[in-house]
């Protein structure tokens, strides 16, 4: 009997972020095919999603380390364990991980490596990417097995600040489970609120979400509409945020959430769903909300936001930084009717096991 293979994903930590939903999403899906083994390495063992890792009884091992020290670990990881393929994401870690790798004897270990980009670089050069961790990232980048980016934009930043590799592909986020999202959507039980739009946002609580132009645009639909808004999410700006929207004296329609398992569950409470950042990785968010059938307006920011709208066609884009503009597409899909099932049949491009496999073909196991 043939031998199943192993797939090892590789993130830092299992904290609620975007990347490490997505090696989440990734691992239950390759698990559920019941033909390989897969095991999940972390640098730090801990976040709110490493219960559903190990519920889902994945294999978990712990580095117990910082990216910038970790290479060694993770050299004894590939020496000792032979993954067929390993798959890494965050620069800072595929980074380390493609040292390690090299280190191993690269192509000539047995193990591929595909590294998967997850964010737009070029915006972020000025505060994230010194010379070094650049030359470092085109080093590794262009050795590895394949690259995978998540959308256009981000394959695009690629080559715009000079990382290539010969086998690159553009996969989308793997979001969502159409099991979770069936949950949530039942057609004859979503109403609008008839007198107060409820709006809800996600994201961290930094300045790329832009929640600021987010404020101030309920703060000008205030004007002509009963509105209040719920932020889920937590960073270093919820003091800043909290204080801006007492400027504004809205603090009474907003609602600061830090943290909440099922996403899906709080957006299909909501009327509508606003992504108001300046850039972004990919905008998950974006393909959850249409997933339980809530409209969506987004900025046509660098990322996947335009991608996923395709060009507008699912929600309406603004510029980034305007409010009035953000404003005035909140009362527009607020007042138009909507069709659900276009938002759902959209959604179903990035579904988990629709996407993994691609990831699967793209391994060519």
């Amino acid at each position: 009997m043939c031998q199943s293979k192993k797939i090892t994903f590789i993130v830092s930590n299992m904290r609620a972020g975007g990347a490490q939903r997505v090696i989440l999403n990734l691992a239950i899906a390759a698990t559920k095919l019941d033909k390989y083994q897969v095991e999940v390495v972390l640098f730090q063992k801990k976040g709110m999603f490493l219960d559903e890792l190990i519920k889902k009884g994945i294999k978990v091992i712990n580095l117990n380390t910082k990216a910038s020290l970790s290479v060694y670990k993770m050299y004894k990881y590939i020496k000792e364990n032979k993954p067929d393929v390993m798959i890494s994401t965050l620069i800072h870690i595929n980074i380390a991980v493609g040292l390690a790798w090299l280190l191993a004897g690269g192509k000539h270990t047995g193990t591929k490596l595909f590294v998967r980009e997850a964010n737009v670089l070029v915006p972020r050069k000025a505060y994230f990417f010194d010379k070094v961790l650049l030359n470092l990232a085109k080093f590794i980048y262009g050795r590895c097995t394949g690259l995978i980016a998540n959308s256009k934009d981000t394959l695009m930043s690629l080559h715009k600040v000079g990382i290539n590799n010969s086998s690159s592909t553009i996969i989308s986020n793997p979001v969502f489970f159409k099991e979770d999202a069936d949950k949530y959507y039942l057609k004859n039980k979503i109403k609008k609120s008839d007198s107060v739009i409820k709006v809800v946002a996600i994201g961290r609580l930094h300045e790329q979400k832009d929640f600021k132009t987010l404020l101030k645009a309920i703060s000008i639909v205030l004007d002509t509409h009963d509105i209040n808004l719920t932020i889920l999410g937590k960073g270093q700006q919820e003091s800043e945020l909290k204080e801006y929207a007492k400027h504004l004296k809205i603090e009474e329609k907003v609602t600061f959430v830090e943290e909440n398992k099922e996403p899906l569950s709080l957006i299909f409470k909501h009327d509508i769903f606003v992504l108001s950042s300046i850039y972004e990785g990919f905008g998950n968010v974006l393909v959850e909300a249409m997933a339980v059938g809530c409209p969506v307006v987004s900025t046509k920011c660098a990322g996947g936001p335009v991608e996923i709208l395709d060009n507008g066609n699912y929600g309406p884009l603004v510029d980034i930084q305007n409010p009035q503009q953000l404003s005035q597409a909140i009362i527009e899909v607020y007042t138009l009717p909507i069709d659900r099932q276009k938002l759902i049949s959209r959604s179903m491009q990035y579904e988990v096991e629709y996407i993994s496999k691609q990831y699967i073909d793209f391994f060519k196991l």
